[in-house]
């Protein structure tokens, strides 16, 4: 009986870890207004909850793993450079310091998002963002997942359509990470 314990703990323990086997000591309590974008908009500074960025993950090293960066007023899209790869084991210190590009759209033949980067500042209609970039400057949090708190924060860069014009923003934001794949 010991000797058959013995064999199926590797193969119980992985099951558990591809189920989703949580601790519930381990759980973490998230405090989600500690996600945001805060924009500098005509000398004033408007603050916006963001909810996640989610990075969709590749096995095929020909394409570039794609982001959405979602809140109730934002949806920013963009894609990695294809050296950077936050890959399944959520890489995310590989974000460090790198300025990642965000796009008015991404290709839509290999990759589930459908919007383009859009952002609904206070008191405007729905603006168009025409490109952008952002950079981690500091990520924290200890749990990785949907229900995780890992914490990417950093500076970000929006060049949104206004009419034939063009008008760049500057700001910061912090947001939970979560790869998909």
């Amino acid at each position: 009986m010991i000797r058959l314990q013995n064999k199926c703990m590797p193969l119980l323990f992985s099951f558990c870890l591809l189920a989703g086997c949580a601790n519930p000591a381990e759980q973490v309590n998230v405090d989600k207004s500690k996600w945001f974008l805060s924009l500098k908009v005509h000398g004033q500074t408007v603050t916006l909850p963001l909810d996640v960025m989610y990075v969709h993950l590749t096995d095929n090293d020909a394409y570039p793993e794609s982001f959405e960066i979602k809140g109730p007023a934002v949806n920013l899209v963009g894609e990695f450079p294809l050296t950077l790869r936050i890959d399944y084991m959520e890489r995310w210190e590989k974000t460090l310091f790198k300025e990642i590009k965000i796009l008015n759209r991404v290709r839509a033949d290999y990759y589930w998002i459908e919007g383009p980067s859009t952002i609904n500042l206070p008191g405007a209609p729905r603006r168009y963002i025409s490109s952008g970039s952002f950079t981690v400057r500091k990520i924290s949090g200890k749990m990785q997942g949907l229900n995780g708190d890992i914490t990417l924060s950093g500076d970000i860069i929006l060049n949104i359509s206004v009419g034939d014009d063009i008008e760049k923003i500057i700001g910061t934001f912090s947001v939970h990470g979560v790869s998909l794949g």
